[in-house]
């Protein structure tokens, strides 16, 4: 092991598709700095190439880990506890990356988290994605917790990023392993409240791959249980927002509302109004019938009120959904092929 090491590369796999798993590790190897670690971590593949790929690629400065299946949280803590590097890069086992992260070192002044650009591909077509507005803790907390600050440019995610570890272990910042949606913006928020120094870099490196066969398009029979969890997750870190003072009661109240929507939105689209699940009408609306159930009991979603909408369209959504219009909303999907 060598004696200094700038970046350690966590790599999150489970059943990664061979050809994209090929992309990702060969990107992170190909650009990574002379000074820099690799650890592929593998959350309990059942698929046999996975463990076959990242072998070929194990040498001194790139480990392979497998571990029992434990959801991504805990495959980037057991990164975070096994990371030598001054930085930490959190890389998605289906995304790569187009440059390394040593090439920005000379612009870096012992900042605890870096805010970098990115690319998005999705159906052939890749986008850089900047954020329209300055860097600035509360500005973040805003963006996550409710306003869209940044415009198209996502903030509450951990890949466009990179994590000081000294920071990250001195303040005791994991991703919550109790949770399988949402982790990424938890943690975010989490560590804004550690008062983080930051920056923003205009470089771009990662390429973040709009995965068409990922589990948000197939059907779930834990779903509406998955989004329940993240959500009384997040409630949680808000009240810790809350009492930070940092952001506005209103903005704290509105931003759960619209993720409860979000929520729902999210557990109906997978399984009741999944396009690409063969199932009668009245199969789908017995489905989502049960999801209203579970969400009102939770979260009272009848009474819901959001005052401000990104778009017309989620207006609309969010309208047909309080009414529970089952037929118009099936319609709707079947009519834009989008999903909901």
């Amino acid at each position: 092991m060598m004696k200094s090491i700038n970046v350690t590369y966590i790599v999150a796999i489970y059943n990664i598709e061979r050809e994209l798993l090929e992309k990702c590790i060969s990107s992170v190897v190909l650009n990574m700095g002379k000074d820099d670690e690799v650890l592929l971590i593998d959350d309990g593949s059942t698929e046999g190439h996975v463990a076959k790929i990242c072998r070929n690629y194990v040498n001194e400065r790139v480990e392979y880990i497998y571990k029992p299946n434990g959801g991504i949280s805990s495959t980037r803590n057991t990164g975070i506890k096994l990371a030598h590097g001054k930085y930490i890069a959190f890389i998605d086992g289906d995304d790569f990356i187009t440059r390394g992260y040593s090439a920005i070192f000379n612009q870096i002044s012992n900042e605890e988290i870096l805010f970098l650009n990115y690319e998005c591909c999705e159906n052939g077509v890749s986008t850089i994605q900047k954020p329209n507005n300055d860097i600035s803790r509360i500005k973040i907390l805003n963006s996550v917790l409710n306003h869209n600050e940044f415009g198209s440019y996502f903030v509450g995610v951990i890949w466009n990023k990179l994590f000081s570890k000294e920071f990250l272990l001195k303040n005791n910042l994991f991703f919550n392993e109790d949770i399988r949606k949402d982790e990424d913006g938890i943690f975010i928020v989490e560590c804004m409240l550690a008062d983080p120094s930051i920056k923003y870099i205009d470089f771009s490196c990662y390429s973040y791959y709009i995965n068409p066969n990922s589990v948000c398009h197939k059907f779930n029979p834990k779903i509406n249980q998955i989004y329940i969890d993240a959500l009384k997750a997040r409630t949680l870190v808000v009240e810790k927002v809350q009492a930070s003072g940092l952001v506005a009661e209103e903005t704290l109240e509105e931003g759960i509302n619209r993720q409860i929507f979000i929520g729902l939105q999210g557990a109906l689209h997978i399984n009741a109004f999944n396009k690409n699940i063969k199932m009668s009408y009245m199969q789908r609306h017995k489905l989502a019938a049960e999801t209203y159930r579970e969400f009102d009991e939770n979260f009272r979603f009848r009474k819901l009120k959001i005052n401000h909408f990104y778009s017309k369209k989620n207006q609309m959504k969010f309208f047909m959904l309080k009414k529970k219009w089952f037929l118009l909303i099936w319609l709707y999907v079947k009519r834009t092929g989008k999903g909901l």
